[in-house]
């Protein structure tokens, strides 16, 4: 499976199994956000971006990263946009 669009940096290669346990995954998708500042991603771009197009991950992992990120930076900065995805500003 390929991705299309633009993605964000840093995308998972390599035999690396995800883990929630990752600040980095964290970061990784803080930085998809930040890139795309004032724009919706939506939550199978993010995954794509930070876990590769071929790993298998839970149903939850990308929200309890995105729940993690606004314990650290505050609720208001990460947005939901239901049925779309997140956004940063």
């Amino acid at each position: 499976m390929r991705t299309t669009g633009k993605q964000c940096g840093l995308a998972a290669t390599g035999d690396y199994q995800p883990s929630l346990r990752s600040p980095w995954l964290a970061a990784k998708v803080l930085r998809c956000l930040m890139e795309n500042r004032g724009r919706v991603i939506s939550r199978r771009r993010l995954e794509e971006t930070v876990y590769g197009w071929d790993a298998e991950i839970g149903s939850n992992a990308l929200e309890v990263h995105v729940h993690n990120l606004r314990k650290k930076l505050g609720q208001g900065l990460i947005k939901t946009v239901r049925g779309l995805g997140y956004r940063i500003g």
